[in-house]
Parts: structure tokens; sequence; C-alpha cells
């Protein structure tokens, strides 16, 4: 963001299957960069990554930044959570529904993600991992901590978000 007096926000949501031996190296990444005054950069990356089949080359990569350069009194937040799963086969016709029907909630959330406090985005999109997770289960059985790996780097630079999680700059002392 390099206009003063707003708020940016650059969302992405992916759900990503790699089926058979294809290499599995999915980047997920959140960049948000400011450079003004009484303003704000919003970056969310959210990716789920269900692998099916023999994949013997698995190096999913996660980044996130969040920078201010020049600022006064602006903030910057980035969040990148990617949810990396190997399955053991296709998912049942049931829990693809399931699975379908939970990710129209994730993209609907994605899209009004600016009516959501910043406090709370981070906690919501966890609870998404979890429900996936659920629905895996159910249909495949318990997954073992290799099997479901989630890794969330968040960056932020300058002021956090007040209490409610609204958007504020930060106190000039």
């Amino acid at each position: 963001n390099t206009t003063s007096n707003t708020v940016t926000y650059d969302v992405a949501f992916a759900l990503v299957w790699v089926e058979g031996d294809v290499p599995a190296l999915n980047r997920n990444e959140a960049y948000a960069f400011a450079s003004c005054t009484g303003c704000g950069a919003v970056s969310i990356g959210f990716q789920v990554v269900l692998v099916l089949g023999n994949n013997h080359i698995a190096a999913p990569q996660n980044i996130s930044a969040a920078v201010n350069y020049d600022c006064i009194n602006c903030l910057t937040y980035a969040l990148a959570p990617q949810l990396f799963v190997p399955l053991d086969g296709p998912l049942s016709p049931t829990a693809t529904a399931e699975l379908d029907a939970l990710w129209r909630q994730i993209t609907d959330f994605g899209a009004h993600i600016t009516e959501v406090p910043l406090s709370e985005i981070q906690s919501t999109l966890t609870g998404f991992e979890q429900q996936i997770l659920q629905v895996i289960e159910k249909d495949q059985g318990p997954l073992t901590p290799q099997q479901a790996t989630t890794t969330s780097p968040v960056g932020s630079t300058g002021p956090s978000a007040g209490p409610t999680g609204e958007l504020r700059p930060a106190d000039p002392d």
C-alpha cells in the first residue's frame, strides 16, 4: 500500500490436489508492503495441498513477509498457513462432497475477510484446517503426525491490531 489513510488486502486461497508421482513443490506466499502514512497492508495466503499417490518428492514452501518502509503510523500483516496432507487413497464420494461444501465455506470466508478482525483470522483458518483433517480422518482413518503438516509463518511489522482486531495506526509515542 502506498496510499495514505487507506487499507489494502491481498487474499489468495487454494485447494491443490497432487496426484501420481508428480513432485509436490507447492509454494504458499503472502507479502504485505506499506510505504505511506496512516495506512495498512494485509496479505493472506491459505493453501491446502492433498497428495494422492506414491509421491517421492515433497518440498512444500511457505513464505510470508510484512514490511514497512518510510511508514508513519502504518501496519503491515502477512499470514500464510499451509496444510499439506498425503492421502492413503482417493477420498470417497461422501468425503469429497463434505470437502467441497467446507471449501465453499472457506472461500466465502476469504471473500469477506476484510470484515474479519485481524485477531480472528489465524484462529479461523486453523479451525478450517482442523475440519478438513476431520473429513479426511473420518474417511481414511487416523492420520499420523507425519501425514498432516501445518505451517503458518506470520509476519507483521509496526503496530499490532487493536484489541478487537481492527486496523489502527501506532501510537506515535
